[in-house]
């Protein structure tokens, strides 16, 4: 047996059951390094958040559900299929989640109708089933007002994503390259510039979320402190640009141009684009909310049409469209969700190319020795 010190140590990840299972979406991009750390435990948690969220609807959580028991029972032989099942389960609880507390739809459609839609041909579960459904809609997907919270909220999370993947990519590099660590510091002070910048420009939805907090403990640190930090600025073109966003942005660009030369321009551009990104899961909410709302206005516009024949027809038509809405719905999520761990956030702290770890004995399942 030759060795070289060229050889790198194989790879044997030790997680939690739960977790144990996303260690193969982990693998289906590349096993960790014995210099990498271990993300299994963030993407077993950070994955199915965005998925859920980007579905963000009761009804189609159950079905996630159901059709994950489905697909484990199905390919329980295989410990693939089984673990990709898992992750469907788990991708339905969050999006039930968000449906219930968040949007307060099931299948497309609210429990209750806001403000604005009274009085428009607008369907909720309440106005059909006769009964006052007492669950409100915090955020609505189809108002302006509730896209720009959408988008907040996207950027808000790929600003924590990304922010976390940079911290980690530092404490990685620290001891191996410190360039490449001062680099990861430099980058975070760009990203938290930005997003300063877009959370002023978007004041006015943030503003409410905020709102209930006046008159409590914290109110003197948020309003008299925070806030007029953040907003002070100048006004360039009629768009406030806080002065703690010029400190952090023209900081960190220096800390990336001293130590990684005009590249650093490179990954400067590169940062804004990842933290772009994460819009995604905004507009594949609101898509599929779009569509959802096209098809349930063109089937219960047939259902409650007062003919027999068209209301029957009007059935099956909805629910093609709404397996179709799931279905595409559940795919693009997915992939997405995928995307963003694989591409945005691995990218910061990551290297993969880790070698298997094979044990020179196995426990015997299906076979025997005699």
């Amino acid at each position: 047996i030759t060795s070289t010190h060229d050889d790198e140590p194989p790879t044997l990840l030790k997680n939690p059951k739960p977790v144990r299972r996303f260690e193969y979406l982990l693998e289906l991009y590349s096993l960790p390094n014995y210099r990498d750390i271990d993300p299994s435990f963030l993407l077993s948690f950070i994955f199915p958040l965005f998925f859920g969220l980007m579905i963000g609807d009761i009804g189609y959580g159950i079905l996630l559900i159901l059709f994950g028991v489905l697909f484990m029972k199905l390919f329980k032989e295989s410990e693939g299929f089984t673990n990709i099942g898992w992750y469907i389960i788990i991708a339905g609880i969050f999006s039930s989640i968000f449906g219930l507390f968040l949007f307060g739809d099931m299948f497309g459609l609210p429990f209750m109708l806001t403000h604005a839609a009274e009085g428009e041909a607008a369907y909720s579960w309440s106005s059909l089933l006769g009964i006052h459904i007492p669950i409100p809609s915090i955020i609505h997907k189809m108002e302006s007002l509730g896209m720009t919270q959408l988008l907040v909220i996207s950027i808000i999370a790929g600003t924590l994503h990304l922010g976390l993947g940079l911290l980690i990519g530092f404490f990685v590099e620290r001891k191996h390259n410190k360039k490449h660590a001062i680099t990861k510091i430099g980058l975070l002070m760009v990203l938290i510039a930005l997003a300063l910048l877009i959370f002023v420009m978007a004041d006015w939805t943030i503003g409410q979320w905020i709102k209930p907090l006046r008159g409590t403990a914290v109110e003197p640190v948020l309003w008299g402190t925070l806030i007029p930090l953040v907003k002070s600025g100048i006004s360039l073109g009629g768009l406030i640009v806080p002065f703690i966003t010029l400190v952090f942005g023209i900081l960190g660009i220096l800390i990336i141009m001293v130590v990684a030369g005009g590249f650093g321009l490179v990954e400067v551009l590169e940062i804004t684009s990842h933290l772009m990104s994460y819009t995604r899961l905004a507009a594949i909410c609101v898509a599929k909310a779009a569509m959802a709302f096209a098809f349930n206005m063109i089937g219960l516009g047939l259902i409650l049409s007062g003919n027999i024949l068209i209301g029957i027809l009007g059935v099956i038509l909805l629910i093609f469209m709404q397996l179709m809405v799931f279905a595409l719905g559940a795919l693009s999520s997915g992939i997405q969700a995928v995307r963003l761990h694989y591409v945005e956030f691995f990218m910061k702290f990551y290297k993969g190319e880790g070698i298997r770890f094979n044990p020179f004995g196995y426990k015997r399942k299906y076979t025997s020795t005699e």
